[in-house]
């Protein structure tokens, strides 16, 4: 068998050693494996990225429930409480109108409504109340 293949070290059979005997086709080789390994990194890379893009871009709950950083859909209302029924109840705005509002068992408030409080709530677009404090 004369091709060569005592000179470069190599022995063995299988569909990949006569590739192996010419230099030019290893050298090809390798750089086709180099592209690989490159482009499955920049793959991998790159979704890393994207996925740390679109968390740094989310408010984290405690950021949706601030009432300093108010998330889209909420809103906030003030006035006296005029009447409770149940998790249900009504208060009265400054502007005279009476609203109708649902506290539910995740409702942050430090503690029961009566009526007469005066408080401020920060309301979802279902009206369902996200918190409840009082004010003076």
């Amino acid at each position: 068998m004369e091709s060569g293949a005592e000179g470069s070290g190599l022995k063995g059979t299988g569909p990949l050693f006569p590739l192996l005997l010419n230099k030019q086709t290893r050298e090809e080789v390798v750089v086709i494996s180099k592209l690989n390994v490159i482009g499955v990194l920049s793959c991998v890379l790159g979704f890393g990225f994207v996925t740390a893009t679109q968390a740094a871009e989310q408010p984290s709950a405690p950021q949706r429930m601030n009432p300093g950083h108010l998330a889209e859909g909420i809103e906030t209302i003030r006035g006296e409480v005029v009447r409770l029924k149940g998790q249900h109840f009504y208060i009265r705005q400054s502007n005279g109108k009476e609203r109708h509002l649902h506290a539910k068992p995740t409702t942050e408030m430090k503690r029961e409504l009566k009526k007469g409080d005066r408080i401020e709530v920060q309301v979802d677009d279902q009206n369902n109340a996200v918190s409840i404090r009082q004010t003076e």
